[in-house]
């Protein structure tokens, strides 16, 4: 989702901007790329690449769909590039640097509706024609379309090795005696991409309506027709926000939350797998040696499930100090009942020793505050 930090940010940089609208809208310059990536991120698209990088990668919920934007010093070169299916029916589209952002939105909002169904593949040169495009074709059977002001040409090879190709597309800044001059940005759209979203590309490249550009943002092509001068910057923030909330209607709904049991359910233990066991030699890298199954050592369940007292299980920081204060009571118990008495020196407590007229410590007996043993079971 489109976090509200990203729109601030986006209508901060547009407020009291001034601008114009400018057609036709092929002529019309780069925009803004948020344009389209703020769309597809409102629609679920994911983000798996650095934020802190330049290049966006984005991709579909259902994985089959993938834009990549990749910023270079040339802007002829391919900057937005889309990857679509897999196996023989995969098919890709290219644009590059300065191709306007509403033509690439023409593509990508197509991806985020239902596919429908199969159409004639002449429907993108008959919706340039409708539009007042001029439709030729040559003596292979290849396409070549152009603008009512001949800057942009759409077309469509036969290649006598390769066959038919895709579409390429070609705008530029100028009419020269001899076609288009000063490319401003170029389009490749594959053999195999489906003919609605060639159908999406051809309405979005003829569209008439004009779009609005910030004042320095406008190119100076002498074809491009440039409105009054006003305040953009309102009218595109909310623009942009119709933009995401319509994306936000194609979001895929998150899978239902599995139910749990009723209360009232007996819910039955699984019974416990069988340990696996350890070998101790590899017997592909040994095969001389005897192979020793041992069972693996079991969990060591808490103090609590065995009944014993909470917090004195194995690995309590606080047991060997319960263990000395045990042993340093018991040995002034011994001392109190007169049966050892403590040796004191340099050192501190030494050796455990017999009480005078007490009985003797035998061989047998301890030197830990132990009772000696009875005068009938000592040699």
């Amino acid at each position: 989702m489109i976090t509200w930090r990203q729109l601030d940010a986006f209508a901060n940089e547009y407020t009291n901007k001034l601008g114009s609208p400018v057609s036709p809208r092929y002529l019309a310059g780069p925009g803004d790329p948020r344009h389209v990536t703020h769309a597809l991120r409102a629609a679920g698209w994911s983000t798996p690449c650095d934020p802190l990088h330049p290049d966006i990668r984005m991709q579909s919920p259902d994985q089959q769909h993938e834009l990549v934007f990749k910023p270079s010093a040339q802007y002829t070169r391919n900057w937005w590039t889309v990857h679509s299916g897999f196996g023989p029916s995969n098919w890709y589209a290219a644009f590059s640097g300065s191709t306007p952002v509403e033509i690439v939105a023409g593509l990508t909002d197509t991806l985020l509706l239902p596919e429908p169904e199969e159409t004639s593949r002449e429907d993108f040169a008959a919706i340039l024609t409708t539009r007042g495009w001029e439709h030729t074709t040559d003596e292979l059977g290849g396409h070549q379309i152009m603008s009512p002001d001949l800057t942009a040409m759409v077309e469509q090879r036969i290649s006598p090795s390769m066959g038919r190709c895709g579409w390429e597309i070609e705008v530029a800044r100028y009419r020269g005696p001899y076609g288009p001059e000063g490319l401003l940005w170029r389009a490749s759209l594959d053999i195999r991409t489906p003919n609605h979203v060639l159908g999406a590309v051809a309405t979005a490249l003829s569209d008439p309506a004009p779009v609005p550009r910030p004042r320095f943002a406008i190119d100076e092509s002498p074809h491009l027709t440039v409105g009054r001068e006003i305040v953009i910057g309102e009218q595109i923030v909310t623009a942009h926000q119709q933009r995401l909330a319509e994306a936000r209607r194609h979001r895929p709904t998150t899978p239902p939350i599995a139910a749990k049991p009723a209360p009232n359910t007996p819910v039955v233990a699984s019974p416990a797998r069988p340990q696996p066991l350890t070998t101790a030699f590899d017997t592909r890298k040994h095969p001389d040696h005897t192979v020793h199954h041992l069972p693996a050592r079991p969990a060591r369940p808490p103090a609590e499930a065995a009944g014993g007292v909470p917090g004195r299980e194995r690995g309590d920081p606080h047991r060997l100090g319960r263990l000395l204060r045990r042993a340093h009571r018991r040995r002034r118990l011994a001392v109190r009942r007169g049966v050892v008495r403590l040796a004191h020196g340099p050192a501190g407590l030494r050796d455990l020793e017999s009480v005078p007229g007490g009985p003797p410590l035998g061989p047998g007996a301890t030197r830990h505050g132990r009772r000696p043993a009875p005068a009938h079971q000592r040699r």
